[in-house]
């Protein structure tokens, strides 16, 4: 029997059932190869299946446009993995456009965690063209269907709530908006706490990086003894995972490091403590 993958002689019917599953496996491959760091060949495979899916949206759009949003969300992070920010934000965007339309039709539906994750997306491809406005507007629409989202199932989405709440907080200060940043950063780091609780391995270093950011702003605030305490546990957190991961964190560690320095400095406190650090 001939092979999904054969070329143009194929029957239309067999071309018909076929090309659904070509586009999905071809889908399928985009991840693997990129983690074998096979980038272009990576990029070709998602265009391709996303030109599949798009014949088949015009024929049956109930069907395939979850999947086509699906692969333009892959498309649009392989873009910014390569770099290519004003075409990684294209197809994210069109991904957005398309989740919102099957949200609007059913706000029940599957749909919407994708929605909150390709806005989320949307923040970080937008920052990184430094349209920072845009990209607070998009984080804080993706917050809001988190909120709604760890309501209804906290166990799955609180994870991801607490993540774009740290993106925020970045964001606001990129606009030098910095009263209303710890509010942001604080609320992420209540979650990671809850989070840590159950999973330290898994989010013991989301906490460090968020607890490390707190004592910068607040250092620039002039709040030097809050700076201190949040710093202080940053870099405890970061002493530890130095241990299982030198690799990884040593140059995180050394950052809180220094920054708890300063911050002792600032307070005419002892720095030996340090010295060894």
């Amino acid at each position: 029997m001939p092979s999904c993958y054969g070329d143009h002689w194929l029957p239309r019917t067999l071309i018909h059932i076929c090309t659904p599953n070509l586009a999905a496996q071809l889908g399928n491959l985009a991840i693997p190869l990129w983690n074998l760091n096979r980038h272009e060949e990576a990029l070709g495979v998602t265009e391709e299946s996303i030109t599949l899916y798009r014949s088949l949206v015009e024929k049956d759009p109930a069907s395939y446009t979850p999947n086509l949003a699906n692969q333009l969300g892959t498309l649009g992070a392989i873009l910014s993995g390569l770099n290519l920010h004003e075409e990684s934000l294209g197809a994210t965007e069109e991904s957005i456009t398309l989740y919102q339309s099957l949200v609007e039709k059913n706000p029940a539906s599957h749909t919407t965690p994708n929605l909150a994750s390709q806005l989320g997306n949307q923040g970080i491809w937008l920052s990184d063209l430094n349209r920072h406005e845009e990209s607070l507007g998009a984080t804080e629409e993706s917050i809001t269907l988190y909120q709604s989202l760890v309501e209804k199932n906290p166990t799955s989405y609180t994870p991801y709530l607490a993540r774009q709440l740290g993106n925020l907080g970045i964001w606001l200060s990129n606009l030098n908006r910095h009263k209303e940043l710890l509010g942001a950063t604080e609320e992420s780091i209540t979650l990671y706490r809850s989070l840590v609780e159950k999973n330290p391995a898994s989010y013991t270093p989301n906490l460090a990086r968020q607890l490390s950011n707190l004592g910068i702003w607040l250092s620039n605030l002039n709040r030097h003894e809050e700076s201190l305490e949040v710093t202080q546990e940053s870099f405890l957190l970061y002493e530890a995972l130095v241990i299982e991961n030198p690799v990884l964190y040593s140059s995180k560690r050394d950052v809180a490091c220094r920054h708890l320095e300063k911050c002792r400095l600032r307070l005419g406190r002892d720095t030996k403590l340090l010295d060894s650090a």
